[in-house]
């Protein structure tokens, strides 16, 4: 078998048949063989209390080449491990519930492959990019690579982006071969950041890379996502993910100037953990306490007075000044006081 695609999903109701559904209608030039033997979709149910779990069987009784797992809540990062470690593909591809693959990925991919390995070049993992689904098509990440396998020395130009930005951290964006895709540490619990901690080692084991130039993955903005609410797991989660990319960056020996935007995106971490407590949906008694935990965290007091990234949103760039301006953390509670109060008036107006 070729391809195994992981759908990690948890609650993903409202999208997921889309989702499954652009996974199983691929359209492949497989040359007469079975579709069935070619790839499978396993979807790891990671705790659903909605239809999910219900939807994946359905699937599954009807696609003799479609798998679910049901798991309790186990977070992202190992229900990705556990797809993989049930996963009979050469090689893995992520998909996220709410997202959608283009109908001709695996053909593109197949192809790619293909041509790659004629170069002699050991092949691990294969990048590729993505757009916003219902956007105009465009490109989400502005790649430097070249269509070719980048190996030994030359896998510096990818631990250089990565080390940059974040544009090279999800999964969704690779094609990861099996045998380095199995990380272990199923009883990680990791919702936050868990893309960059995988990616980072996967380019570290990985013999040999490639470009594929193209959008071959529909993201969908969505607000209700695990990753776009208030968590308390957020700064814990992102401290093991930067303590594990900070090992990995120590072997890859770094000019000062890549360092110094790694430090400027711990910067943005510790302003996106303020961030979503300000604006989140707490009562200011809860955000006041969860802004003192964190402004008292060590990695936070180490990290946050570091400029940001010049690609930081207007709000990061807009609460970072907040948090280095004189008295930041009253700074802080105050546009927390202001953010509970608009969120209370809209309340009012809209019953």
């Amino acid at each position: 078998m070729l391809f195994s695609v992981i759908i990690p999903v948890c609650n993903g109701e409202r999208y997921l048949r889309e989702c499954i559904d652009s996974a199983m209608n691929q359209q492949i030039n497989a040359g007469g063989m079975d579709i069935d033997a070619l790839y499978e979709v396993i979807a790891v149910d990671n705790g659903s209390t909605d239809s999910t779990g219900q939807i994946c069987d359905e699937y599954a009784e009807r696609f003799g080449n479609f798998t679910v797992l049901h798991r309790e809540a186990i977070g992202l990062y190992a229900a990705r491990q556990v797809g993989i470690s049930a996963a009979r593909g050469e090689w893995i591809l992520a998909l996220d519930a709410d997202d959608v693959l283009d109908k001709l990925m695996l053909d593109k991919l197949m192809r790619h492959i293909t041509k790659m390995q004629k170069s002699g070049r050991p092949l691990d993992i294969v990048c590729f990019n993505a757009s916003v689904l219902g956007g105009a098509g465009k490109a989400m990440f502005d790649h430097p690579f070249k269509e070719k396998v980048y190996s030994g020395p030359e896998k510096k130009a990818f631990f250089d982006v990565l080390c940059a930005g974040d544009s090279l951290n999800t999964m969704w964006t690779k094609c990861i071969r099996r045998k380095i895709a199995y990380l272990g540490r199923e009883d990680l619990y990791l919702n936050f950041g868990e893309d960059q901690y995988q990616t980072a080692q996967y380019l570290d084991m990985a013999a040999g890379v490639s470009y594929l130039p193209g959008s071959l993955y529909f993201y969908r903005r969505n607000e209700n996502s695990i990753t776009a609410k208030f968590s308390e797991a957020y700064l814990p989660n992102q401290k093991i993910v930067w303590k594990k990319f900070d090992e990995l960056v120590a072997k890859w020996n770094e000019e000062p100037e890549v360092l110094n935007r790694i430090l400027e995106r711990k910067a943005l971490t510790c302003t996106i953990a303020v961030t979503k407590v300000i604006y989140s949906g707490l009562s200011f008694s809860d955000k006041k306490k969860h802004l003192s935990g964190i402004t008292k965290d060590d990695f936070y007091r180490a990290n946050y007075l570091n400029a940001l990234p010049s690609w930081a949103p207007e709000e990061s760039v807009y609460v970072h000044a907040l948090q280095v301006g004189k008295r930041g953390d009253i700074r802080l509670l105050i546009q927390a006081a202001k953010s509970g109060v608009k969120a209370a008036v809209k309340r009012l107006l809209h019953k």
